[in-house]
């Protein structure tokens, strides 16, 4: 699979941390979150030293202003995008453990990471010509849609090797109500075992 350009990467990342703080400020900012220069390098780093991944440069994307904090506490971010590949055969096959395991590694190290930051792996998958398409475990998913009623319309359930993942449009998650979700963050509901 060919790699994408680091352009490509940080322009997806920006539209995505632009994205979440329009969601999160019900459309009255762009700046809560941005993205987070060099996660990937500094968390490479901080592991061969033996220090562990580091909380403030893990993931995608992160708080600017502490009212993001919460989200950022919650979820792990990482988001991926491939400018190539078309329709719903490729993405099977971009998913296939045997045939790619490109997804499989990257989401291995997203749910790494986030386990050692304490947080649920959030992972944004963006195909060219389609809608970005999250990624969550089934088990992070469950509070979604236990306490605030979350039934994306396109939700595609995925079990290969024990691994349960919910996968649904991103846009749909952008539906939840951003005040509920905080509601229900404060009170621990969403990071359950």
């Amino acid at each position: 699979m060919p790699k994408k350009s680091n352009t490509k990467g940080s322009s997806f990342e920006r539209k995505m941390a632009k994205t979440f703080s329009s969601w999160y400020s019900r459309g009255e900012r762009t700046d809560i979150f941005w993205r987070t220069e060099g996660s990937g390098a500094r968390a490479t780093n901080s592991r061969k030293r033996g220090n562990g991944i580091l909380y403030s440069s893990s993931g995608d994307m992160r708080a600017l202003d502490p009212i993001g904090e919460p989200l950022i506490r919650c979820y792990h971010f990482e988001f991926k995008c491939y400018k190539f590949g078309t329709g719903i055969g490729y993405l099977f096959s971009l998913l296939g453990k045997n045939t790619n395991p490109t997804f499989w590694k990257q989401w291995d190290k997203t749910c790494e990471e986030a386990f050692e930051t304490q947080r649920a792996p959030f992972y944004i998958l963006k195909l060219d010509g389609h809608k970005e398409l999250v990624f969550l475990r089934k088990k992070d998913f469950s509070p979604l849609y236990k306490y605030l009623r979350f039934k994306p319309q396109t939700r595609m359930d995925i079990k290969i090797d024990g691994e349960n993942l919910v996968v649904f449009r991103l846009e749909e998650f952008l539906t939840i109500d951003p005040d509920r979700w905080l509601k229900l963050m404060a009170k621990g509901k969403l990071l359950e075992s």
